[in-house]
């Protein structure tokens, strides 16, 4: 798995996680919305 891209679906945004071998895991985007047109956040 050396070198690979794994993608999360987490309802509308995703994140991203890169592998290497000898160094693991790596979060490279957390909890994309460029993707959504018409994204709508609220703040309570």
């Amino acid at each position: 798995m050396d070198g690979s891209l794994n993608i999360h679906l987490d309802t509308a945004s995703y994140s991203l996680l890169s592998y290497k071998e000898g160094r693991g895991y790596c979060l490279v985007q957390l909890n994309q919305t460029k993707h959504l047109k018409e994204y709508v956040t609220e703040w309570v």
